[in-house]
């Protein structure tokens, strides 16, 4: 079978499917046993089906895949709390889920993005509602070459906040790609003119 579940842990690489014996009835508050794991991912998995996302992961991640797999619950504020280390990327996709709730406007405050070549955050298909954050994002992400946020598909409603991205972006030349969705919300108002 193909694998569900892919951990990068230093060098090592190991690959769970299905038969795998990795969920408790609860997922794990945190992943703090393996404590040099860079990259977590899980796609199209039925290994989590009502399962809550974990409440923060170990500074190590860089990379959390959890798309389409069935987690159901609300995001913590304290998601990425630990990321206190300087990364030269970072990449969040907990599309496709049961995630409800508002989006915590603290979820990226304490991520370190000034030298983050590239910056994902997907969010889409889920059941998110409640206003889209102006806080989101407020370190700068001076290098950033690609920045992804993807929020489509949800139940957002409110407009769409005018300095989203005012400080993260401030001083940035080196954007070449910038991807930022928003369809099949409840939005109103018009796209404001920053991100045009």
């Amino acid at each position: 079978a193909s694998p569900n579940i892919v951990f990068f842990r230093a060098n090592q690489c190991i690959f769970l499917d299905d038969s795998g014996d990795l969920f408790l009835p609860e997922w794990p508050e945190t992943f703090e046993p393996m404590d040099n794991l860079q990259g977590f991912f899980m796609v199209n998995s039925t290994l989590a089906y009502g399962v809550q996302l974990p409440t923060t992961l170990p500074d190590t991640i860089t990379s959390l895949t959890l798309s389409y797999s069935g987690f159901s619950g609300t995001i913590s504020p304290a998601l990425l709390a630990n990321k206190t280390t300087m990364v030269a990327s970072m990449a969040i996709d907990l599309s496709g889920n049961q995630l409800a709730g508002s989006i915590p406007p603290e979820l990226c405050a304490s991520v370190p993005l000034s030298g983050a070549g590239t910056i994902n955050l997907i969010l889409d298909h889920n059941r998110l509602n409640g206003s889209i954050p102006s806080t989101l994002f407020p370190n700068p992400m001076n290098v950033a070459t690609s920045i992804t946020f993807n929020l489509g598909n949800n139940q957002l409603t409110g407009a769409i906040p005018n300095d989203l991205f005012k400080a993260a972006l401030t001083g940035n030349t080196a954007l070449t790609q910038f991807i930022f969705s928003v369809n099949d919300n409840r939005l109103s108002g018009s796209v404001p003119s920053s991100l045009l």
